[in-house]
């Protein structure tokens, strides 16, 4: 935790614990071991947080592109050499293949759309379908109490279904 290099956001370890996939400490200790996707620098990375509730400490930490718990290994394609059309069908494919976490994917859609993307390079489909998605994805809660809110919130099941969605229609017309 000391290399300033390889420091993980506080709000990124909490995320990961509040939703990420919880199991026992491989080690045997009695805190738990969570398993999430983040990024750093535009990279998708595995992390695991061993966090303890009871003393309320993140023993450790780690990030990689390796298989961790109960994720696969990353396969490495720098998404920054990819045009922002490029970077928008990779997130759509992996969270379709399941490797994003639907916060983390709708966090990285909706900033490549609403900030990067040339409306330009995008079809006609594409600027209404990914445009949907976005609001879609930017209203994005696993909240249960948020989601009981009418026509406030979208949740996993219904970006999933949008994102296949929109594969489907703009890659068959392609």
């Amino acid at each position: 935790m000391g290399e300033s290099g390889r420091q993980v956001p506080i709000q990124t370890l909490q995320d990961a614990i509040r939703s990420g996939e919880a199991l026992p400490d491989p080690r045997g200790s009695n805190a738990t071991m969570y398993y999430a996707t983040m990024y750093k620098n535009g990279k998708m990375y595995n992390l695991e947080v061993l966090y303890d509730k009871t003393s309320n400490t993140v023993f450790h930490f780690e990030y990689a592109r390796k298989a961790m718990g109960n994720l696969p290994a990353i396969k490495y394609r720098r998404i920054d050499t990819m045009s922002e059309k490029e970077q928008l069908w990779y997130l759509i494919d992996g969270l379709l293949k399941d490797a994003y976490e639907t916060k983390a994917f709708c966090s990285e859609f909706s900033r490549i759309y609403d900030l990067e993307v040339d409306y330009d390079d995008l079809s006609e489909d594409e600027n209404i379908e990914f445009g949907d998605l976005c609001d879609m994805c930017s209203r994005f809660s696993d909240n249960a109490d948020e989601l009981q809110i009418p026509n406030m919130y979208f949740d996993e099941k219904q970006i999933r279904d949008k994102a296949k969605y929109v594969s489907e229609k703009i890659k068959n017309t392609i």
